[in-house]
């Protein structure tokens, strides 16, 4: 409302970004009433320190949708809880358990267990749809296991986040898996001829 009745133009993030013309006299019409559902049901853009600019173009997250700005696996499986007592639940890197950046070994299904858990919290809080990613600088997990869900990490990746995803259906039905498409998954996967209905 503020671009249609007071000429306000939102540009660019911060302040250089945005127009607000300088009025001797802000008025609106007294019988004003808008009502608007949010053009998109969830989207998400980085935090330029300007909530502003964010609602003016619809990057705006519901109370519907958990994000975790990626890095659910950070949460589901940390490092601080797991990183002795578990190794293996972390990537092997160069014949090592990495439990250092949360990178983890997602043929593991302990990982999977505890991500699906953490999945099922936060639905049981009232989010319709949850974030699954893993740390940003993805480093695969080098065990046999992994390297034998498929040859391309990203494909790894995508196979694993469909068979949580498939098994959400099956614990939490009507619930959403929010899958991002970042780095190692940046694009579609190939092995896959479709992903669950529920992402």
């Amino acid at each position: 409302m503020l671009e249609d009745e007071v000429g306000v133009r939102f540009l660019l993030p911060t302040r250089n970004g945005r127009y607000i013309p300088k009025l001797s006299r802000l008025a609106v019409k007294s019988d004003l009433r808008v009502f608007r559902a949010p053009f998109l049901a969830y989207a998400m853009a980085r935090d330029a320190g300007d909530d502003v600019y964010q609602v003016a173009n619809n990057f705006v997250m519901t109370n519907a949708t958990k994000s975790y700005s990626g890095r659910s696996y950070n949460i589901a499986v940390p490092a601080e809880v797991y990183g002795k007592t578990h190794p293996e639940y972390f990537a092997l890197v160069g014949g090592v358990w990495k439990t250092q950046g949360n990178h983890v070994c997602i043929s593991n299904q302990a990982v999977e267990d505890l991500m699906v858990e953490e999945l099922k919290r936060q639905y049981d809080q009232g989010y319709d749809c949850v974030e699954v990613n893993v740390a940003d600088a993805h480093e695969p997990c080098q065990c046999a296991k992994c390297v034998a869900m498929h040859a391309d990490p990203g494909e790894r990746l995508w196979i694993a986040y469909a068979k949580l995803a498939r098994r959400i259906k099956r614990e939490r039905p009507g619930k959403k898996v929010m899958l991002t498409s970042y780095v190692a998954t940046g694009s579609p996967p190939c092995s896959l001829k479709e992903l669950p209905d529920n992402v």
